[in-house]
């Protein structure tokens, strides 16, 4: 993904299907503020290092919303 960040990855695909989930994750202490203001729908945010358990609450959480 070279010149762009996962959020806008994310928003260009959502160009094509504006239903796509996504679980995002980032090791930068800041960066879980930057995706409610970003995005709306089926997103979630994981901070590294997670867990197991915690990715797929993560994961269930946007499939949630797509019910």
């Amino acid at each position: 993904m070279p010149g762009m960040g996962g959020v806008e990855v994310v928003e260009r695909l959502r160009e094509r299907d504006p239903d796509l989930a996504a679980v995002f994750m980032s090791g930068y202490a800041d960066a879980r503020a930057v995706v409610p203001e970003r995005l709306s729908g089926a997103a979630a945010f994981v901070q590294k290092p997670f867990s197991s358990d915690e990715l797929g609450r993560a994961i269930r959480a946007v499939l949630d919303v797509r019910v």
